[in-house]
């Protein structure tokens, strides 16, 4: 869920608003849902679907499990977190961090190119 409209790639308004329930106990609607790009620091991206656009709602709130159906995995630790993505390569897998967010959100580029 987000509040940035800039960010869908495409989005239809809902005809009847979804109403969620946040972490202080307020329920807010949102209005639209569609598609997302997120544009990696190494210069991939990852499109998400059904993705919902709250206007109330400060930021972005990205699903674990939608990064999953994207063969993306999250690995959080105290003061990080890191997306991975697997590969193939000869019948191996083969894990690339994506990128690190350090605990003050800010992105870190891990230097692999990743296409």
């Amino acid at each position: 869920m987000t509040s940035v409209r800039d960010k869908f790639v495409s989005m239809k308004e809902l005809k009847t608003p979804v109403r969620i329930t946040i972490a202080d106990g307020r329920k807010i609607d949102a209005v639209a849902m569609g598609t997302v790009g997120l544009k990696l620091m190494d210069g991939t991206s990852v499109t998400l679907s059904d993705v919902l656009y709250i206007p109330e709602v400060e930021g972005s709130l990205i699903s674990v499990a939608k990064l999953a159906e994207k063969d993306v995995v999250a690995q959080f630790s105290k003061d990080k977190c890191v997306l991975w993505r697997c590969y193939r390569h000869g019948g191996q897998a083969l894990w690339k961090p994506l990128q690190v967010e350090d605990s003050g959100g800010r992105g870190v580029s891990c230097g692999d190119d990743i296409s």
